[in-house]
């Protein structure tokens, strides 16, 4: 398995142990967002690391390490300043989501230049920077929308977590499909 694969891998099985870790909190009746905190900041250094790895240009794996150690400040700097783990930061989610963006143009920008796959769709990284937009642009309406939503009792919570879960289902479908593809095209070698 090739190194970006490797970290995306790890990335998936933080994740689905933060979903167990979660739900069980959750129907435990114990705060889960320090949890939800933490794996968001998780989640950004394991797609940083995974874009790390796919770029080839020096400039752009040092740019992609600058981010990674800046936002690990300003994540220590937000929590342990100026507020708690115990809520949720929209001000990170819509840091890590716009970063993760920035990181899927610029490497689209670079697939497109050396592409040898005939067809973009059977490119298991273009699925995953597929699945890494919608995830994001999912995140960031949910993130930003929920505490609005919540607080003006138009929409109850239970609904914002089915509407996250169904963005998280998408993406898992689609990282699905990139990992099916990267045994077909082993199969043709």
């Amino acid at each position: 398995m090739s190194k970006p694969l490797k970290v995306l891998s790890y990335y998936l099985y933080l994740s689905v142990a933060v979903e167990i870790w979660t739900v069980t909190y959750y129907y435990l009746h114990i705060p889960n967002l320090a949890v939800i905190n933490l794996y968001n900041g998780l989640e950004f250094i394991f797609f940083s690391l995974f874009f790390y790895t796919l770029y080839k240009s020096y400039w752009f794996r040092q740019l992609v390490l600058l981010i990674i150690l800046l936002v690990l400040g300003y994540f220590i700097y937000i929590f342990k300043v100026l507020e708690s783990i115990q809520l949720l930061n929209l001000h990170l989610c819509l840091l890590y989501a716009a970063l993760a963006v920035m990181y899927i143009i610029l490497y689209g920008f670079q697939l497109l230049r050396t592409l040898e796959t005939k067809e973009l769709s059977s490119s298991p990284v273009f699925i995953i920077c597929l699945a890494l937009l919608l995830y994001s642009f999912g995140n960031v309406y949910i993130f930003t929308f929920a505490q609005h939503f919540v607080d003006t009792q138009r929409l109850p919570h239970e609904t914002l977590s089915r509407l996250y879960y169904l963005v998280l289902i998408l993406f898992r479908v689609l990282m699905g499909l990139a990992y099916w593809n990267v045994g077909q095209l082993s199969k043709k070698v």
